[in-house]
Formats: structure tokens, C-alpha cells, sequence
């Protein structure tokens, strides 16, 4: 309320407060944080009543020996878990898949083959890519290298087509005639000396031994010290889950040797089998398994023995099948979920353990006391 008065002196009115307006505003002030005050309580004790974890007081809880071993036992058990989760997650795992291969048969694969021929001459060898039918492939070396020693090791890379071929190391030239020399003593080893050896006009036979000439049959004995196809694997130790020996599938003829002394063909017939690596990066490699078969068999003309058809053949199918290794991690609530249910999983079936032991106990002890044990 408002009071006004006038003035004759100044001629114009003058307003003055009127204590009452303060006095409602307090009072609505306080009643308005009352009733709030009500009804967060009344919102609170509501909460209250939802816990399904009602505190139970200290000065109500009983320790015991059972339960103190019981818990111990939960604890480590718990960490050994939670740490074999952890471990799991951190390091992933390898997802293998199979399907039919839809990729580009244009595309050319990767070869390695390092080969040595024993006894030989590299000068007396040569390689040679051809497709199915037998047509010679040209511009398909990558590298091409020959190291002499006593042996002839071939060290060949090439860029084989996705159609069936073949790799041939067959003989390039052949000397009419071989040396052995044979000793007098018939309990004495004999000599063959290297096939491809010339008398030289000096030469002196050493004393005890015949130097006897027969016409050459070479042969294409040989060790295989490497083959392989597509991309190398790349090296983990997270691929030892699937792959615990990488060499097996897919360097099956490293080591192989085969030595007749005759001239003899060999044919290594090989089935190769895609195989591709995706690592936790996306970055994808691809590889090939292979198994293979093994022939050999002696070239024979209407006049005799063909040593100039020993050859040394590689045949190779791709298969149409596709392996493929991926490497996962699983994702981040799979591990809250397993966390979660370890820790409370432990604890409820402790809690139950622990509660069935000491109602037996009390029950023991009561009857204990009662007189009534059996």
C-alpha cells in the first residue's frame, strides 16, 4: 500500500513505504523453501526405499575364519581372472575364414625358388617359364642369379600369371662324355669326376687309379633350399595361435632332396592356396599354401637314354578356395561385461558358500550346547 500526501509549499505528491509488503515478501520466502525443503526430503527418502543394498550396522557384523578364507580365496581368484581377461583383450585373437576367391585373375603372384644342382655347372642349366600348354612366357624374371661352387645354385624370382604353369630348370648344354676314375684295388671307392670335365693334355692319372671315359648321362640331382609364393608372412608371434609352424604350409619343400645318380626327370606337381593376413592396422598380406606331389621317371627315346630331357619341372595350380587370418580385439563393453561378471559372479556364489557354512556351524554349535550331537 501506498500513501501519498501533498505539500503546499513544493505542490506535488510524495510516496512513502509501507512496512506490510516486506513482511509477506519474508513470509512467502520462507514458506516456498519449506515446501521445498518437504519435498526434497519426501524425494529422498523415496530413493531410499529403492536400495537393494540395505547397510547393516557395525556393531552388528561378525567376523569369522571361514569367511576370512573364503574372501582370500575370492580375491585371488578374482585377480587371476581379471588379469587372464586383460591379457586377452590387450592381445586379441585371429578370426580364420574361408570363402571362394573373387579377386583378380589378371594379377600375377610372387615366386622364390632357390634350387642347387648337384654336381653341375650353372653354364649347363638353364630356366624356363611356360603356361599350360607348354608356350615359353616371356619378361616374367624379377632376378636371376647363378652361384658356383662345387654345386650350381640357382636363385630364381619371377611373376608367375594365375593361370596353371609351370617352372622348368632343364639342361642347356651336355658334354658327350664323363671321367671316373677307377682303382686298382677293387675295395677302393671309385671317383666320378665332375660331369662336364675335359682332360686336360697335362693331366696325370694318380698313382693307383685307371682313368676310365663312358658316355655322359647327367642327371639333374638337386637340393631345394627355398620355395615360395606370394608375399612373406609377416612375422608375430600373435600368428603362432593358428600358424604354430609357419614352414609347414608354406615352404613345404625347403630341405627336399633328391638324388639318383640316373637321368631322371623330376615333376613337383603343386597345389597353391590363397592365404591372406589382415592385421589389427587393416594392412593385408598375401600369401600362399601349398602342398605338392612328387614324380620321377627316366626319358627314353627309340635310340636310347635322352639325358637332354632330365628337366626339373615346378607345376603349379592355384586353388580357387581362399583362407584368410584376421586379427580382432573385442570390443571395449565385452570386457566391462566380463569384468563385471567375474567380480560379481565370485562374490555372490561366496556370499552363498559362506552363508550355508555358517548356518551349519550354528546349527552344530547349538545342539553342541543343547546336548542333543549324535
Amino acid at each position: 500500500a501506498v500513501v501519498s500526501t501533498q505539500s503546499g509549499h513544493y505542490g506535488r505528491g510524495q510516496r512513502t513505504k509501507c512496512p506490510i509488503s516486506s513482511v509477506a515478501i519474508v513470509w512467502v520466502a520462507w514458506y516456498s523453501c519449506r515446501w521445498v525443503y518437504d519435498k526434497q526430503t519426501m524425494v529422498l527418502q523415496f530413493f531410499r526405499e529403492l536400495d537393494f543394498y540395505k547397510k547393516v550396522p557395525r556393531d552388528l557384523k561378525e567376523g569369522t575364519l571361514g569367511g576370512a578364507a573364503i574372501t582370500v580365496s575370492c580375491i585371488i581368484l578374482t585377480v587371476y581372472l581379471v588379469v587372464s581377461e586383460l591379457s586377452l583383450y590387450s592381445n586379441g585373437s585371429l578370426k580364420t575364414s574361408m570363402f571362394v576367391t573373387t579377386g583378380n585373375h589378371e594379377e600375377s603372384l610372387n615366386a622364390i625358388l632357390n634350387i642347387t644342382i648337384l654336381g653341375r655347372q650353372c653354364d649347363e642349366l638353364d630356366v624356363d617359364i611356360r603356361n599350360s600348354g607348354g608356350r615359353k612366357i616371356e619378361d616374367v624374371l624379377k632376378t636371376y642369379k647363378k652361384q658356383e661352387r662345387e654345386d650350381c645354385t640357382l636363385y630364381v624370382e619371377v611373376l608367375l600369371p594365375r593361370a596353371p604353369g609351370a617352372i622348368l630348370i632343364l639342361n642347356k648344354r651336355i658334354p658327350r662324355y664323363r671321367y671316373r676314375l677307377v682303382p686298382e684295388d677293387p675295395d677302393e671307392k671309385v671317383i666320378h669326376l665332375r660331369p662336364g670335365w675335359v682332360k686336360p693334355e697335362n693331366y696325370t692319372t694318380p698313382e693307383g687309379y685307371e682313368l676310365l671315359k663312358s658316355p655322359a648321362h647327367i642327371s639333374l640331382d638337386h637340393r631345394i633350399n627355398h620355395v615360395e609364393f606370394g608375399d612373406d608372412i609377416p612375422v608375430r608371434t600373435r600368428w603362432d595361435d593358428v600358424l604354430p609352424d609357419r614352414s609347414t604350409p608354406f615352404k613345404v619343400l625347403n630341405g627336399m632332396k633328391k638324388s639318383h645318380h640316373l637321368a631322371l626327370s623330376h615333376d613337383y606337381h603343386l597345389k597353391l592356396v590363397p592365404t591372406s593376413f589382415i592385421d589389427q592396422n587393416k594392412v593385408r598380406t598375401d600369401s600362399f599354401q601349398y602342398t605338392y606331389a612328387h614324380q620321377s621317371f627316366l626319358m627314353v627315346t627309340p635310340g636310347g637314354i635322352a639325358p637332354r630331357g632330365s628337366t626339373v619341372i615346378f607345376r603349379y595350380e592355384v586353388s580357387a578356395l581362399e583362407i584368410r587370418y584376421r586379427y580382432t580385439r573385442k570390443p571395449l563393453y565385452h570386457l566391462l561385461t566380463m569384468m563385471c561378471a567375474i567380480v560379481g559372479g565370485i562374490f555372490t556364489v561366496a556370499g552363498i558358500i559362506d552363508r550355508v557354512f555358517f548356518n551349519v556351524h550354528q546349527v552344530l554349535r547349538k545342539k553342541i550346547q543343547l546336548g542333543k550331537q549324535s
